[in-house]
């Protein structure tokens, strides 16, 4: 039985394709997006994300020269409530609030996305960065300054790169 020209050159296609595969070498299977994960890191369950539109909030970072005091203060909670004074020092310019809180965040390459804070059911809020970039980074640790309703149940915190 003679086969169709097209099955040979599929089965031709196939065979060439699997032969190069060694030679790209294991970076082509290489999907991570960071080259450490940072102890802020913490990702929500499956279970908290729900479907429909939830609301989000543009947070403001906190200032370089104010990382490092910001940091300081979330060592051991993942939010705390600040005054309208502390934040505008560390770079908030939005409106007065008495409900501004500076909440844990992690970056990849922060210059090339923005963080957003996805507000779920119960008072939990998601801080996430979405960035571009070409190769795996480390996570960077960023505090944000953002207004909230009610202080935070549960904060989970999350990064992506797209390239």
């Amino acid at each position: 039985m003679k086969l169709p020209t097209r099955h040979i050159q599929c089965a031709t296609a196939i065979v060439f394709l699997l032969s190069i595969i060694p030679l790209t070498g294991c970076h082509a299977l290489d999907v991570r997006q960071w080259t450490s994960q940072d102890s802020w890191y913490s990702p929500p369950p499956p279970s908290a994300i729900l479907p429909g539109s939830l609301r989000q909030i543009t947070p403001t970072a906190v200032t370089a020269p104010n990382i490092a005091p910001a940091e300081s203060l979330l060592a051991s909670v993942p939010a705390v409530p600040l005054s309208v004074s502390q934040a505008k020092a560390w770079g908030y310019q939005g409106p007065e609030s008495s409900k501004l809180y500076l909440v844990r965040a992690v970056s990849l390459n922060e210059g090339t996305g923005a963080f957003r804070v996805t507000l779920l059911p119960s008072a939990d809020i998601v801080v996430t960065h979405d960035s571009l970039g070409h190769y795996p980074v480390p996570m960077k640790r960023r505090p944000i300054i953002v207004e909230l309703d009610s202080p935070p149940r549960n904060v989970y915190v999350t990064c992506s790169m797209a390239e």
